[in-house]
């Protein structure tokens, strides 16, 4: 039996060589330099970018940001005021100490940018690692170990969303949670239940929600098909359901508060035809073919990562080696040890293809959480056949290789074909090296040198992989500029901004504000509140867009003179045009944007009436002194109707409301703002 030795050494070498350049270079993983998110003029720095990445700095890095370096007073955020009017901190994809790694990471370093590089070059490697185990616990050649582990850590897929790591995530900790089922079925240990309630907990702490489902059911799937072979199935499958709903209950805090965050939100009303965006267009024969090209190498129309990349592309690309073996794994003969990998393959395929099923699977099979690509639910089980066929080849080789050469050549002649009528532009130099990575596979399917597999599944890596990664210096990502500066002064006093008018797209897009230590009525969240929504309607004609998900500006002067706009806590205004307000003042200009100053101090704090009922009953002095202090009144509420207009002081709450008739929330009165 062939030593696995070599191949583990060469799977970390080629893990090392791929995430070297970010630490020999000095650079950390984004996709752009952030010049027109903070009203600097656009230049080439030299460094690849592309905005389709925005949400790492629009939100991802803002809210790691927050979490290291934030106003909280305790190790753990529960709250972000620097956008709408506050909301709940995000502890989901991993970015938060509520996960015990990012938790150690955060112990190394505050720098965001950092952390970010660091939790994603460290999840490649955690998937390299338990690929590699899962697929040596399934008893395959080691290089077809290597094959797969490395593809499903460096692979296309892998690379395209390294700015978005929780799709990594849920690849890397869906791995681990099978290679522990296969340990468990095989001999249950305290200490394999253990690691597999942890890896439950990783993936639902670290994973996109909507691959969290696909990977849950393929799971359950693969858990299902191997204990059908035990004989003591029963009482293992027990022992497996006590282990996962172990680390539920230790994932349970973040999504209870998530429930609750959901139950106030609009996202249970989105319209079906939202979800119909994630989907190819396929209008017919032509533009399958196009798809299927795009499967087998996407280099052949471009650079996937750029911008002018010209069809749409999700990362879903196995490159011509894995394809072709995942080809070579449909064939009957070769199927009956891969059914739950195929079968699972298939569902994916017909909802990519279809949008009557997918909106049918949306509607009432879970798929409704967010917009996924089904066929990226699939990255994993195309991978394992694909190592499981290379496998075959490797120890025993096909009976029928004439058969297996002309269907692994269906992908590639598709490809040519589509992209021949398609009138696309074509990389000459991709499709060589992709057919000679074809050709490649095919020799070693004929002639079984083992030696091929390493050598191509490195081209594979290094023409599909290495060339994704979106990598640049720290220094070149902009983080201030006169306008940043200008807003910070005027809203030194713990207010907030705000845009008015068109014009405002890309301007400090919502949530990089707790990056850039400035608080905005802005809101790029999927799970708004309702009441913020509804305030954001009556000042803004055009209110919140997608459902509640976004508000970007402003949509007028009509508003901003109302009574109520002064529960906003609104200091600051930005404008590209000229405004007609009595409440606020011209300030300054930064470029063509109109800045404006509140006339009057903004309402930040304000104090219901029987305040001694806002404050725990056992509180020390000092407490109830210092509440006293943060709630001096400011505005006057009505006797009738006294309600909690705030109930914090900015570091953690000092007022409680107490279960009295007396005392209520009233999220949506004429004069209220959820100030917090």
């Amino acid at each position: 039996m062939t030593s696995s030795r070599v191949p583990f050494v060469a799977l970390l070498l080629l893990l090392a060589g791929f995430l070297a350049p970010l630490v020999l270079r000095g650079r950390v993983i984004f996709p752009h330099g952030n010049r027109i998110e903070v009203g600097l003029p656009e230049s080439d720095d030299g460094f690849r970018s592309n905005t389709k990445f925005r949400d790492q700095s629009a939100y991802y890095v803002p809210e790691i940001n927050h979490h290291l370096n934030g106003d909280h007073a305790g190790w753990l955020s529960t709250w972000n005021p620097h956008v709408q009017f506050g909301r709940p901190s995000s502890h989901l994809s991993g970015f938060s100490p509520a996960f015990v790694i990012s938790r150690v990471l955060g112990w190394f370093t505050h720098d965001a940018f950092v952390f970010y590089t660091w939790l994603a070059a460290l999840t490649v490697v955690l998937t390299g690692l338990f690929g590699w185990l899962f697929l040596r616990a399934l008893e395959l050649h080691p290089w077809a170990a290597f094959a797969g582990a490395a593809s499903l850590a460096l692979g296309a897929f892998s690379a395209y969303w390294l700015p978005f790591v929780m799709f990594l995530g849920g690849t890397c900790w869906t791995l681990a949670s099978a290679w522990l089922v296969v340990r468990m079925l095989e001999k249950p240990t305290l200490a394999r239940g253990l690691g597999l309630a942890f890896c439950v907990h990783a993936l639902l702490l670290c994973a996109y929600p909507q691959q969290i489902v696909w990977h849950g059911a393929l799971l359950i799937a693969f858990t299902l098909a191997r204990a059908w072979k035990h004989e003591a199935r029963v009482r293992r499958l027990l022992v497996l359901t006590a282990s996962v709903a172990l680390g539920f209950f230790c994932a349970a805090p973040v999504y209870a508060d998530l429930a609750i965050a959901a139950s106030r939100s609009a996202r249970a009303d989105v319209d079906t035809e939202f979800f119909l965006a994630a989907l190819p267009k396929i209008d017919g024969p032509l533009d399958v073919a196009h798809f299927v090209g795009q499967w087998f190498d996407a280099n052949w129309l471009g650079d996937p990562i750029g911008e002018a990349y010209p069809v749409k592309f999700s990362g879903v690309c196995l490159m011509p080696v894995l394809a072709s073996a995942f080809l070579v794994a449909c064939l009957g003969a070769r199927a009956r040890g891969n059914r739950v990998w195929l079968g699972f393959t298939a569902i994916c395929v017909v909802l990519t293809l279809s949008s009557s099923a997918y909106l049918f699977a949306v509607e009432h099979l879970g798929l409704g959480l967010s917009r996924f690509l089904p066929l990226a639910a699939a990255w994993i089980p195309m991978t394992v056949a694909g190592a499981m066929t290379i496998d075959r080849i490797a120890s025993e080789g096909l009976a029928h290789r004439g058969l297996a050469t002309c269907v692994a050549a269906l992908a590639p002649a598709l490809g040519l074909w589509s992209f021949a009528n398609g009138g696309e532009p074509r990389d000459p130099r991709a499709v060589a090296i992709g057919l000679a990575l074809f050709a490649g596979f095919v020799a070693f399917l004929w002639t079984r040198r083992v030696w091929l597999v390493p050598v191509l599944v490195v081209g594979s890596i290094v023409a599909g992989g290495a060339r994704l990664v979106l990598s640049r210096p720290e220094s070149s990502i902009a983080t201030t500029s006169p306008l940043v500066d200008a807003l910070k002064t005027m809203t030194a006093d713990g207010s907030r901004f705000a845009f008015v008018g068109g014009g405002m797209r890309e301007l400090l897009p919502a949530n990089e504000e707790a990056l850039l230590g400035l608080r905005s009525i802005q809101s790029y969240d999927s799970l708004s509140s309702l009441a913020y929504q509804t305030w954001i309607e009556r000042l803004s004609t055009n209110g919140v867009q997608v459902s509640g998900r976004r508000f970007r500006a402003i949509t007028d002067d009509t508003h901003l003179d109302d009574d109520f706009v002064a529960y906003g806590g609104i200091g600051a205004l930005v404008s590209r045009e000229a405004l007609h307000t009595a409440n606020f003042v011209e300030a300054q200009r930064v470029g063509a944007l109109h800045l404006y100053r509140a006339r009057r101090p903004p309402t930040l704090v304000g104090r219901a009436r029987h305040r001694r009922r806002l404050l725990p009953g056992r509180a020390a002095r000092a407490e109830r002194d210092a509440d006293r202090a943060a709630l001096r009144a400011v505005v006057s509420l009505d006797r009738t109707r006294p309600r909690l207009l705030c109930r914090r002081d900015g570091r953690g709450p000092r007022a409680r409301a107490a279960n009295s008739p007396r005392l209520k929330f009233a999220p949506e009165p004429a004069n209220f703002a959820e100030l917090s």
